[in-house]
């Protein structure tokens, strides 16, 4: 996964998964998601591992935050960062091993530490800095008026990319309008009605160089859903 150089609609240019610069203006939803309940079979074995039990999804009961490093090489690895809840995957975004390392650079006449020793030490800190905290509700308490592509607009608006997503990524959607019109807002009323009625909380992380994603536990769908990811 490649950073962004500006705020993204996350679904619209495709922000999940491996991330690649997409300079295309044409709207397009990305069959990787922020929540695969069936994760694609790993070819390589973990070589780093770590895992941190604590309530992500506001229940009171400790769910599993889990991070692997998977891969022939260090360089070569990709990272996979998931979330587990009720004995399912509710959340999994991943990352190459090789945007993690770019974080590393030379700083003056200090010598760079080894590719090993920098990039076990950025995923032991993973994640015990996740920060976890309540959903700010003010936005989501106010009119529904601004429905854009763009998830800055409106959190909202992320809600129905991901949704759209979901509904269309089997048949490879494609299109050149706005997905505006495809919209369920009903349906991201009933999420966000929800939401408001439960102690939602809201996950927080950065990895690689400067990439900083935000998500927030839906009661309802039993899922994340992205609210933010840029950079």
């Amino acid at each position: 996964m490649l950073g962004r150089t500006s705020f993204v609609a996350l679904l619209l240019l495709g922000c999940g998964g491996n991330h690649e610069d997409n300079t295309s203006s044409t709207p397009t939803i990305d069959a990787s998601t922020a929540m695969q309940t069936e994760p694609t079979a790993l070819a390589q074995p973990s070589w780093f591992a770590d895992e941190r039990a604590v309530d992500l999804t506001g229940d009171g009961q400790p769910d599993t935050a889990r991070l692997q490093a998977i891969g022939p090489t260090v360089d070569s690895s990709q990272i996979v960062f998931t979330i587990r809840s009720g004995g399912a995957t509710v959340y999994r975004n991943t990352w190459s091993s090789a945007y993690a390392l770019s974080a590393v650079s030379e700083e003056g006449s200090r010598a760079t530490p080894s590719a090993d020793s920098a990039l076990r030490s950025q995923l032991h800190a993973f994640l015990s800095k996740l920060k976890i905290e309540p959903l700010d509700r003010k936005e989501l308490q106010q009119s529904w008026l601004n429905k854009t592509d763009d998830c800055s607009e409106d959190l909202r608006n992320c809600l129905a990319l991901q949704l759209l997503n979901d509904s269309t990524k089997k048949a490879g959607f494609t299109t050149g309008q706005s997905l505006v019109p495809l919209f369920d807002t009903a349906t991201v009323n009933e999420i966000v009605a929800d939401m408001l009625a439960h102690p939602v909380p809201v996950v927080s992380y950065t990895y690689g160089t400067e990439s900083q994603a935000k998500i927030a536990w839906s009661p309802a769908k039993h899922r994340f859903f992205t609210l933010y990811e840029c950079c």
